[in-house]
């Protein structure tokens, strides 16, 4: 199957703010899946301008910003309040990552996906639903989502 052999039961393409939350469901009810994301972690947000303000609120009673209310934005130190910079974002998106178990198969370009298989630079994955965060060049964005005519 390739250098890397992955056998899984999802793979999520993207490993930004819904890429990582997914992983974490998955992870809590025991699917087996991998994250593979083109760049870092939120490879996404880095590309945004720096100091960039997120226009939706992360402080107590009004949060929109965070992945869970468990573990929301706000409460690690540091953090802008009431709209968070991206930097804060970032660094969230990596903590939160990090401190569930998150694991990200980074800087590993996927050049297209079908239901059963992923192709990943020559390198097959077998999986069943596919996953992907973001459009893929040459995808219909409603496809993207779980088992679609990828």
């Amino acid at each position: 199957m390739g250098e890397a052999g992955i056998v899984t039961d999802v793979v999520i393409v993207g490993g930004g703010p819904a890429g990582i939350l997914l992983a974490h469901h998955f992870r809590q009810h025991g699917i087996r899946h991998k994250v593979l994301e083109r760049g870092k972690v939120g490879q996404s947000w880095r590309d945004m301008r720096p100091g960039m303000v997120l226009l939706s609120p992360g402080v107590p009673g009004t949060d929109w910003t965070s992945l869970t209310l468990q573990h929301p934005i706000w409460s690690y130190p540091g953090v802008r309040r009431p709209f968070p910079t991206r930097e804060d974002f970032l660094c969230y998106v990596e903590a939160f990552a990090r401190d569930h178990g998150v694991e990200v198969v980074e800087r590993t370009d996927v050049a297209g996906a079908r239901r059963t298989s992923l192709v990943k630079s020559g390198t097959s994955a077998a999986a069943r639903p596919v996953y992907a965060g973001r459009f893929m060049a040459g995808v219909s964005p409603r496809t993207n989502m779980l088992g679609g005519a990828l």
